[in-house]
């Protein structure tokens, strides 16, 4: 994605240097940091959400063989009646 080689990183280097400081360097490192586990954290987060609900059940609940089959209640219209 990025053809980011060892001089041109040293280059970003040595520009954060010069303009931030060495005294504000591990401020702002931390700050990155900071922030960058929120982001990995909110990843998770969704991503384990959009997991739980995109998660289909492979094989429907076993039925005890103590009980026995479920019998309709409503009679099954014949071939002539109306379905409206």
């Amino acid at each position: 994605m990025f053809d980011l080689g060892p001089e041109k990183i040293m280059m970003v280097l040595a520009a954060v240097c010069i303009f931030l400081g060495p005294k504000e360097i591990p401020t702002v490192a931390r700050k990155i940091g900071i922030v960058t586990r929120q982001l990995r954290t909110w990843q998770d987060t969704l991503r384990a959400e959009v997991n739980s609900v995109l998660v289909l059940d492979p094989e429907p609940p076993a039925a005890s063989m103590d009980e026995p089959p479920a019998v309709p209640t409503e009679p099954v219209p014949e071939l002539g009646d109306s379905f409206l």
